[in-house]
């Protein structure tokens, strides 16, 4: 299948919250250059979470720099957590910067 985002999954008070980090994300090596995260382009991931026993077809749209949170009750309520951060946008150097 599809490879998934990087994620990780917390229980609190009966609540499962879903974290996706951003694909651009995976695989990072180090040292990073300035402005390697310049993205201007929405990514989609098509994904199926089983939680209390129900099973939930979500696709993931991960706008430029967003991770996704997610929150499922047992009710099969899906709430998208707010953890928005707009940084700067990246520039790239040019022969005119140097």
């Amino acid at each position: 299948g599809e490879k998934l985002p990087d994620f990780i999954c917390k229980e609190i008070n009966d609540e499962y919250y879903f974290f996706f980090a951003n694909p651009k994300a995976q695989n990072l090596k180090l040292p990073l250059d300035y402005g390697q995260s310049f993205s201007e382009k929405t990514i989609s991931k098509s994904i199926k979470i089983n939680a209390f026993d129900k099973i939930f077809d979500l696709v993931l749209k991960f706008e430029p720099y967003q991770s996704i949170m997610l929150k499922i009750n047992k009710k099969g309520s899906i709430e998208y957590v707010d953890i928005n951060y707009v940084p700067n946008t990246p520039e790239r150097e040019t022969a005119d910067n140097e």
